[in-house]
């Protein structure tokens, strides 16, 4: 059973056993969902969340032609099928192929593999996004495949002061590419990290802020053409967009 409810389930059930009051949750690609239920069910226990290459909304993201191209080669030798998921998840880091093949093939079988893919697909998590209490990074690699860009400003224009970081690089696997970027964000996430020169640089003298103002040109005349819905999401999509590049 790979519903959202049991995958949950799964979480509390770890939780318990290690008897971890607070911790920080990591959820990546189709765990996300789980991990942004678990999180905003959860304000007690989960200190920080950070979310890796991942979707809110399941159904959406399958409708990119990148993600349907597996409906439809399911049925086929899982050798051709483990392949395919590996050379698509690697982006040009091909050389991992090879491995990361053989890592799917002993991680699991064809039919369970089916049948995480389909139930995962139809995971909607929209609606629980601002019960998200807990501060929030959602990480995206800027050349990966699909919707993942756009998949993560939605998490970001959902979750109240998530922070969104675009890495380099087009793998879906954290451990692959510039992983020395992906360990330097989250660290600072954590506070665990030596302050960057960046960091360094941006500390001002005590009393001093920098204060940022934003307009949007003809925002009347767009507002009337697109109508008040699809105009605050185009406000929502800008500021997930804006908060990635500050």
């Amino acid at each position: 059973d790979y519903s959202l409810n049991v995958l949950v389930s799964d979480l509390e059930a770890v939780a318990d056993r290690l008897e971890l009051d607070k911790f920080v949750l990591m959820g990546s690609y189709r765990s996300g969902p789980a991990a942004v239920s678990y999180a905003g069910s959860h304000p007690e226990r989960v200190s920080k969340l950070m979310l890796w290459c991942t979707w809110a909304n399941g159904v959406t993201h399958m409708r990119t032609p990148g993600a349907a191209v597996f409906d439809r080669i399911f049925d086929q030798d899982w050798a051709i099928v483990t392949r395919t998921i590996a050379s698509q998840s690697v982006g040009s880091e091909v050389a991992a192929i090879p491995w990361i093949t053989n890592y799917i093939r002993e991680a699991t079988s064809q039919e369970a593999y089916m049948a995480a893919f389909v139930a995962t697909s139809g995971h909607d998590v929209t609606s629980l996004l601002d019960q998200v209490e807990c501060p929030t990074l959602i990480l995206a690699r800027k050349d990966s495949d699909g919707s993942v860009i756009s998949d993560a400003r939605q998490l970001a224009s959902g979750i109240p002061d998530a922070k969104i970081a675009i890495l380099t690089g087009d793998s879906n696997w954290p451990f692959l590419g510039n992983t020395d970027e992906v360990i330097a964000v989250i660290d600072d996430f954590l506070g665990e990290g030596k302050p960057t020169a960046i960091q360094r640089a941006a500390s001002f003298p005590e009393g001093m802020a920098v204060i940022l103002f934003l307009d949007i040109a003809g925002s009347t005349a767009l507002t009337t053409k697109l109508g008040d819905a699809a105009y605050r999401e185009k406000e929502r999509e800008l500021d997930a967009a804006l908060r990635a590049a500050i």
